[in-house]
């Protein structure tokens, strides 16, 4: 016997915006479509569940109008699938993350893999990798036990590098101009621990520079503290690995130690790839 799902359901208001043509916004100015459309894409930005027009059209700051035309196209182009009435980003788009030049062309992933287990398995802690964005870190991989300590990020979250073991890291072993860059804006809060004053914080990644690991203590989550290595190529952070525990658990001589120890086994790898 064939089963045949019923169709989902449109909401009347769906159905009125049916009726508006599909163009997408002007064929006269296809820049400002392509760049609604890029906007209406980073509204998914951080949603761990699938969403409707409405809320997506106001994470844009598009019409919704507009909002319900754009993710018809993209729909159709595969980078969008309804969930019910509701939308989420397609495996087309996780696709396309995964090719990301930066990511691939150095291959961080692919060699630190191994390693980030060898060190999970050692730890039986939460292991991340993360890379530099602007003045966000983006994490690239992580571990976590079962039953063990919890971090309320996932793999392509972005979190400010000032807040983060992994972001101090890697600002330390960046080149001055990069360091001033970032400094050139304030520096975000995450917690009541989190070091926002400029002074303060060029004086943590001196000492980052100096010992080879960064360490945060519920700068980014309370309860949550974390230490890191970055990650080499050419004297220059290309990513960094941390280590992430309860506070109330956390042993930062012996964990640095042990991290140290992983990013540079990655650094010798990646130099080898």
């Amino acid at each position: 016997m064939t089963t045949t799902l019923a169709p989902a359901p449109v909401l009347p208001q769906e159905q009125a915006l049916a009726n508006i043509p599909l163009g997408i916004d002007s064929a006269q100015n296809p820049g400002t479509s392509v760049r609604k459309a890029l906007q209406l894409l980073e509204a998914f930005t951080g949603l761990k569940r699938p969403v409707g027009v409405s809320e997506l059209a106001r994470r844009a700051g598009l019409p919704k109008s507009t909002a319900y035309r754009l993710l018809s196209a993209l729909e159709t182009g595969n980078f969008v699938e309804r969930v019910g009435c509701n939308y989420q980003l397609s495996l087309r788009t996780f696709e396309l993350g995964c090719s990301v030049r930066e990511v691939r062309n150095r291959n961080v992933i692919g060699v630190a893999f191994p390693y980030l287990c060898e060190l999970f398995a050692q730890t039986r802690q939460v292991v991340q990798l993360g890379m530099l964005d602007g003045s966000d870190v983006v994490l690239l991989e992580q571990l976590h036990p079962v039953g063990g300590a919890r971090v309320p990020d996932s793999v392509g979250d972005r979190l400010p590098a000032n807040c983060t073991a992994l972001g101090k890291v890697m600002l330390a072993f960046s080149s001055r101009t990069e360091i001033a860059e970032y400094l050139g804006t304030p520096l975000e809060s995450r917690t009541q621990r989190s070091v926002t004053d400029a002074r303060s914080f060029v004086e943590h990644l001196a000492i980052s520079r100096r010992s080879g690991v960064a360490v945060e203590i519920s700068e980014c989550h309370s309860g949550l503290s974390s230490v890191a290595a970055p990650v080499l190529a050419g004297g220059r952070a290309i990513g960094a690995v941390s280590i992430t525990t309860a506070s109330t658990a956390f042993n930062e001589r012996a964990l640095a130690a042990t991290v140290r120890a992983v990013s540079t086994q990655i650094t010798a790898a990646l130099a080898a790839a």
